[in-house]
């Protein structure tokens, strides 16, 4: 096992360090596209709705007030309703884009250890060794830590536990530990 399907592996072992960016400014970003988006939407229908409201045709004229009209006018073509649907739709992405978004803040930063953790498993001959070339590569290397989650954040750590697991744990392994290996099972 190679790759994604290692790191994927491990991760699924692991989910705390289940570590991804969360792309934070481009999710925002694509918020921002919808909105305005929506915004001209609307500005064609509520011109559209006021000019037939004006129509000479009295089945346009209540498009306002009647939606069966509006909706089976004979045309084939009213501008009015299609404008609608193209609205409805528009409004379902952009509300599934909020949640989206909404549910992603609500994702936890992941501990500096899990950081570390993941990082040299994936540099270490007998663990991960894992070697991806494309753009990705470098997403675990020197994270902006305000822009990666983890989809499992179930181990909560008081000071104490964090002082061992962050700053004894870390030397241990640095002074001592780095010697003991890890020998693979037949």
């Amino acid at each position: 096992m190679e790759g994604y399907s290692k790191l994927g592996a491990y991760m699924g072992s692991l989910p705390r360090e289940a570590i991804f960016r969360r792309f934070g400014a481009l999710s925002m970003q694509n918020l921002l596209y919808l909105q305005v988006e929506l915004v001209e939407l609307e500005s064609q229908f509520r011109a559209c709705s006021r000019k037939n409201s004006q129509s000479e045709d009295p089945e346009k004229a209540n498009f306002d007030i009647d939606w069966w009209p509006l909706a089976h006018h004979n045309d084939g073509n009213e501008e009015q309703w299609i404008l609608a649907l193209r609205i409805r739709e528009k409004l379902k992405e952009y509300g599934d884009a909020m949640i989206q978004q909404s549910q992603l803040c609500q994702l936890k930063r992941p501990v500096n250890r899990d950081i570390e953790t993941l990082k040299e498993w994936m540099k270490r001959p007998l663990q991960g060794r894992l070697r991806l070339v494309g753009l990705d590569s470098k997403i675990w290397e020197n994270p902006d830590i305000r822009d990666i989650v983890t989809v499992d954040h179930s181990m909560t750590t008081g000071p104490f536990s964090s002082w061992v697991a962050n700053v004894l744990v870390w030397k241990y392994h640095a002074l001592i530990g780095h010697y003991f290996k890890v020998v693979p099972l037949p």
